[in-house]
């Protein structure tokens, strides 16, 4: 009997462990560094920047993926103007979009020409300011 309620808070405790949503790092070129939430879930993935009112300058969200492909982006729901950057596998920028939020039906397909890795969002202009153009290279802090 006491086994079975050993095992039974176990269980009771493993189905409560709450699941991380979001991951955070820092992501860095030369001339600047960007504090990233990284979505943990598909679910979070596709929600992406969808209702977000602000973002700091000194913000953004990576987007990581499981293998390089062709990903394309979307600003539905997305209230915020936004520099997207798709990033190789070694971290350097392959292409930019200026993204301006969707107020048609139906949004605008963002699509690099090549494989990405990863994905970078940040406020719109960013990437201007601080000199990011393909070819730049970010690094993980």
């Amino acid at each position: 009997m006491k086994h079975i309620i050993i095992l039974t808070t176990l269980l009771i405790l493993a189905s409560c462990t709450i699941q991380p949503t979001y991951d955070f790092n820092t992501i860095c070129t030369e001339q600047t560094c960007f504090d990233v939430k990284i979505p943990m879930t598909d679910e979070l993935m596709q929600k992406g920047l969808m209702y977000v009112e602000e973002m700091d300058d000194s913000e953004g969200m990576l987007f990581v993926f499981q293998e390089p492909a062709i990903h394309s982006f979307w600003m539905k729901n997305t209230k915020i103007p936004l520099d997207i950057i798709w990033l190789a596998e070694n971290l350097t920028v392959i292409h930019i979009e200026n993204a301006k939020p969707c107020i048609e039906d139906p949004c605008r397909v963002y699509t690099p020409k090549n494989n990405s890795l990863y994905v970078l969002e940040i406020n719109q202009g960013l990437a201007q300011t601080h000199n990011i153009t393909e070819g730049s290279v970010f690094h993980f802090s």
